[in-house]
């Protein structure tokens, strides 16, 4: 009787193992990401695909690298790269003797892992001489009758914004 019931265990358990993958059980396909940068609001275009403002956390496969491109206006725009490797997980298959397990892991990516868990990215501000037009205003003198000094003043103050690439000339 004793006999049976081991024989019945042994064949569940080498059943649990072949039809399921170890690292898809414990992994899952897909890992979420933490993506920030310095300052916030950076427009994230991954992939080509997936857009999101950070911060931000997103699911992404596992069973591919992953490219991130960040944008914010006045700053210079920044990439970085994650990679996939091999989990340790997928070495659940082997010792259980699960090829079955093994073959549904590294279908369905979980046999893979992500290089990190969050990407962050300090952006690096435009040169003044290279702020988009669009960050631009132009200035306007509406004082009705300016005594002379005063005047001068002015057009000084204007000539240095100017000369910065503060404001622009119409």
């Amino acid at each position: 009787m004793v006999r049976h019931y081991q024989g019945a265990l042994v064949c569940a358990l080498l059943y649990g193992a072949l039809v399921s993958g170890c690292a898809t059980v414990v992994n899952g396909t897909t890992q979420k990401i933490g993506v920030s940068s310095t300052p916030t609001g950076a427009d994230v275009m991954i992939d080509d695909q997936q857009h999101i403002i950070t911060p931000a956390t997103v699911p992404l496969a596992r069973d591919q690298s992953h490219s991130f491109i960040f944008k914010k206006e006045g700053y210079q725009d920044d990439s970085f790269v994650i990679t996939s490797s091999t989990s340790g997980w997928v070495w659940g298959n082997v010792l259980l003797g699960g090829l079955v397990g093994g073959v549904v892991d590294f279908a369905s990516g979980a046999a893979r892992k992500l290089s990190q868990d969050s990407v962050h990215v300090t952006l690096t501000p435009l040169p003044e001489a290279q702020v988009p037009t669009s960050a631009l205003i132009p200035a306007v003198m509406t004082e009705p009758n300016p005594s002379r000094g005063q005047t001068e003043t002015k057009l000084l103050e204007l000539k240095s914004l100017l000369g910065r690439g503060l404001i622009t000339q119409t």
